[in-house]
């Protein structure tokens, strides 16, 4: 699965364009870390119930 980064790399060649390849690594684990936290944060929110669902039980 693509990355954050990866996705950029990609949408912006020009940011590639004459730089080492440790950048383009330093942004794919840039946007793992990301979506790392995205998920942590998620995880973290209560969930939600569910229309038409009874919350008690």
């Amino acid at each position: 699965m693509p990355t954050a980064g990866h996705r950029l790399w990609r949408r912006r060649p020009d940011v590639a364009r004459g730089r080492p390849d440790d950048l383009r690594v330093v942004f794919q684990m840039a946007g793992s870390v990301g979506v790392a936290a995205h998920v942590v944060e998620e995880y973290a929110e209560e969930p939600l119930r569910w229309r038409g669902r009874d919350p008690q039980g």
